[in-house]
């Protein structure tokens, strides 16, 4: 009897994938980086590669599973699982990637927004659960929500209800992966505190000021690897430069 699940989560910085159980008992794992820049072709094969290494590692035949679930950056097509370029993955344009995947595993697959996947794995199995609605906010590579009501996940016209990334806030702002200026994402994603990051930290070197220098030593001293990360480290220290990237997000 067929009574495992895969799980991938596909992101513009990670890839994921999971197998569980029938009661949702995460049995194996395996996480790399996406590589994006490589495309989606390198992608979807080291996909391939991690859905079978993480059956190996739960001692697993892919007999054994019943369906995959993907979680995915949109926008995409939930009924058809074809994905319309991302803008944190790109060369993703019209990718049907559902067909790809059952065409590999001989599954049925089904993908979902991955707002809308938080969203609802939230409602069942996080702070959600003996609520009615719920509205998830999603803060990583990109920028994103998902609604749910009465147990359902609320899509919207053409799959995009919550997709609040790609406001514009800033017209004159940085350029996002979209292709638009001063959008959400493009001033609060991880990547785009990171920018901020380093940004500030070079105008202060410039200017002969020493406050980045807690976040420069978290990134062992180089302004190109300071991340998201090390600003909400180093805000937890008290660091003035880490504070004030802090609040110009929560602003936005």
């Amino acid at each position: 009897m067929k009574k495992h699940v895969v799980g991938i989560d596909i992101g513009g910085t990670k890839l994921a994938t999971v197998v569980a159980d029938s009661t949702g008992h995460i049995l194996s794992k395996v996480r790399k980086p996406t590589l994006a820049e490589r495309g989606p072709e390198y992608a979807c094969q080291l996909l391939f590669q991690m859905v079978r290494e993480t059956l190996g590692l739960a001692s697993l035949e892919q007999s054994s599973v019943s369906a995959m679930g993907v979680s995915c950056g949109g926008p995409l097509d939930t009924k058809t699982g074809v994905v319309y370029s991302p803008p944190n993955l790109p060369g993703w344009d019209a990718l049907p990637l559902k067909a790809q995947l059952e065409s590999e595993f001989q599954i049925p697959v089904t993908i979902e927004n991955d707002a809308n996947a938080s969203a609802l794995a939230e409602y069942r199995f996080g702070g959600g659960r003996g609520y009615n609605a719920l509205l998830y906010m999603t803060m990583s590579t990109g920028i994103g929500g998902g609604i749910v009501i009465d147990g359902h996940i609320y899509r919207g016209a053409n799959d995009s209800a919550g997709e609040v990334g790609h406001q514009i806030l800033l017209p004159d702002g940085p350029p996002c992966g979209c292709g638009k200026r001063g959008c959400l994402e493009a001033l609060c994603s991880g990547p785009a505190i990171a920018r901020r990051a380093q940004a500030a930290i070079q105008a202060q070197i410039t200017e002969a000021k020493t406050s980045g220098t807690t976040l420069l030593n978290l990134a062992g001293g180089h302004i190109e690897d300071v991340k998201s990360e090390h600003v909400l480290t180093a805000a937890r220290k008290g660091d003035a430069l880490a504070l004030q990237l802090i609040n110009e997000t929560a602003y936005y």
